[in-house]
């Protein structure tokens, strides 16, 4: 009884753990809706709290994106074997997939500050056609690293601090 009282208890660290990881990329998310909303600010008439309000829906946006992107970090990070999750190199598989699921979501975040600026509309699954993926998008990429330069290195700062911020498996001492 004392050995299985253990494994669950290890066990819940672990999902506390995951829960901590999920945590992180939910401020993160928000964090990068406040930036959309400063760099757009033109383009609404918001009160402080009509803008918590739709900070508030946001989280429910971003629930279904993160669970969707996530997926395989989600089944992978509750798997019900205290061997396999306490595994360091399981961890670190695990952290790959999150940071690299996670960092790409934060730059389409990043992408779309600018892009509502031109098209008034969020990014949405028309970037991936012939019309968007052309010879003009090509061309025009080089120039807007260069136009929108602060951006990026806003983007660099925040996915370091976004790895660096990851909450990281620490061993479990086994007596």
């Amino acid at each position: 009884l004392a050995e299985f009282l253990e494994l669950m208890l290890n066990y819940l660290t672990n999902i506390k753990l995951f829960a901590k990881r999920i945590l992180l990329i939910f401020v993160f998310m928000t964090a990068t809706r406040l930036l959309f909303y400063a760099m757009n600010s033109s383009h609404f008439c918001l009160s402080f709290s009509e803008l918590v309000l739709h900070l508030l829906y946001g989280l429910h946006f971003d629930m279904v994106s993160i669970a969707l992107a996530n997926m395989l970090f989600v089944l992978m990070s509750v798997v019900p074997v205290s061997r396999i999750l306490d595994n360091q190199i399981y961890q670190k598989i695990l952290k790959i997939i999150f940071l690299i699921t996670n960092i790409a979501i934060l730059a389409c975040n990043f992408v779309d500050c600018k892009f509502y600026e031109w098209e008034e509309k969020r990014l949405t699954a028309d970037i991936f056609t012939p019309e968007w993926m052309g010879d003009d998008f090509l061309t025009l990429l080089p120039r807007f690293f260069t136009d929108y330069w602060p951006l990026f290195l806003l983007f660099a700062a925040t996915a370091a601090l976004f790895v660096w911020l990851y909450p990281n498996h620490k061993p479990v001492e086994r007596q």
